[in-house]
């Protein structure tokens, strides 16, 4: 009998090793969303933006053997987030991945009125991460910013995250701001988030266009500018330059920057 017990519990010990791969996701199936944008339609309607790796262009270089984009961004409508999610399933063959989502880009109208119902879904996802950037399109779309592409970093996303680890080390006008960061901001009594700021300068026209990086000057760039201010889960307004930069340091998130004092009856003379 005692023989009999001890080969039942040796059989259920080994149960969890034998399950094997049993949820495996093969990389040919899924399609790596890196960047997520979040507008506001004439239709009152989410429009869920994603941009999706090529991994194969990645790898190959931009230049070399006429590969193609490394980026694609595709476009949905839903009247929740989740919707959307779940529409852009119609126009992706393989299984959308957010797991490697490095940045969420959300528009300054969706920022003004659905910026904690955003929130909520974001920390709701069981595979999107919460350490991921998020950033407020000024003056732009998300899609717009999403659709960009960049001379010097293969996937538009790295440009973006990257400006604002460069800026807040050398600059300090701006801070790397996760969505843990701005709940942990909501829950917080007497402190409200703050937020990166990115905007599209030149002509938005040729946003997306393959073209574009044929030529050394580029006609669209998206650069970080400003800090978006919220209240109570919601924009309210932009502070720029030395008063975002004061933003920072009071937050102590500055590492270096640069002041100019006045010198010898001339302003600004030393930096």
């Amino acid at each position: 009998m005692k023989k009999c017990l001890l080969i039942v519990l040796l059989l259920v010990m080994f149960l969890p090793i034998v399950s094997a791969c049993w949820n495996q996701k093969e990389l040919t199936d899924l399609a790596f969303i890196m960047a997520l944008g979040i507008d506001r339609g004439k239709d009152k309607k989410f429009h869920l933006s994603v941009q999706i790796v090529n991994p194969g262009n990645v790898s190959t270089g931009l230049t070399g053997g006429g590969q193609g984009l490394p980026i694609v961004v595709y476009k949905s409508v839903g009247n929740t987030l989740t919707e959307g999610a779940r529409n852009l399933t119609k126009q992706i063959s393989r299984r959308l991945y957010y797991a490697h989502t490095n940045l969420v880009v959300i528009s300054e109208e969706v920022a003004r009125t659905d910026m904690l119902d955003i929130l909520d879904a974001l920390d709701r996802d069981p595979e999107f991460r919460t350490t991921t950037e998020l950033v407020i399109a000024r003056n732009s779309s998300a899609e717009e910013l999403l659709s960009n592409l960049s001379h010097l970093d293969k996937l538009p996303v790295t440009k973006i995250t990257k400006e604002i680890k460069v800026t807040e080390k050398m600059l300090g006008e701006n801070m790397h701001i996760s969505v843990d960061d701005i709940l942990a901001s909501l829950v917080s009594n007497g402190k409200q988030p703050v937020i990166n700021g990115v905007k599209l300068i030149g002509n938005k026209d040729e946003v997306g266009k393959s073209d574009f990086l044929q030529k050394t000057k580029p006609d669209a760039i998206a650069t970080v500018d400003g800090l978006a201010i919220f209240r109570s889960g919601k924009l309210k307004g932009w502070v720029d330059q030395k008063d975002a930069r004061g933003v920072v340091w009071i937050l102590n998130k500055v590492e270096s920057t640069a002041i100019n004092v006045n010198w010898n009856s001339k302003k600004n003379a030393l930096s």
